[in-house]
């Protein structure tokens, strides 16, 4: 005879989100969000949300305030850097392949590297902004631009 087919109840929320919440309510929001996974699952889930709105914001009006034009920015950007930390968080599911380990180990090698070179990219840029800034501000020029168009 057969064991008696459990049935499953279905929340009716996405999968993604029950799981979530399972381990909020298993762990305890604080434990929860200890492990850098957990938030960058907690980032995408906000993320997921607010892109079908800015999908259908309005371009940005050529007469948009400094606010304005980054709060664009940031519209536009967010798409592209939630594949990125998809792509990230993808790693942890392909280390559950034995064969893929080697790969795992070069990958978070190169993100290491890339860490570093843009935290020191950073400092020089920052570095010549601010010595050139200083150089044109006492030299006593005006910087707009020589009468040519922005």
């Amino acid at each position: 005879a057969r064991p008696p087919r459990v049935q499953r109840r279905h929340s009716g929320r996405p999968f993604f989100f029950s799981v979530e919440s399972a381990g909020v309510r298993r762990n305890g929001l604080a434990a929860n969000f200890g492990s850098a996974w957990n938030v960058l699952d907690a980032g995408h889930l906000l993320a997921i949300l607010a892109l079908p709105p800015l999908h259908f914001l309005p371009q940005q009006p050529a007469d948009a305030g400094a606010l304005e034009a980054s709060a664009y920015a940031v519209a536009q950007s967010l798409p592209g850097l939630l594949q990125l930390s998809f792509a990230v968080r993808g790693l942890e599911y392909a280390s559950l392949f034995r064969s893929l380990g080697p790969l795992l180990v070069t990958v978070r090698g190169m993100l290491v590297d890339i860490t570093r070179f843009g935290g020191l990219y950073a400092f020089v840029l920052i570095g010549f902004a601010n010595a050139f800034f200083v150089l044109f501000a006492l030299s006593g020029e005006s910087l707009d631009y020589g009468g040519y168009p922005r």
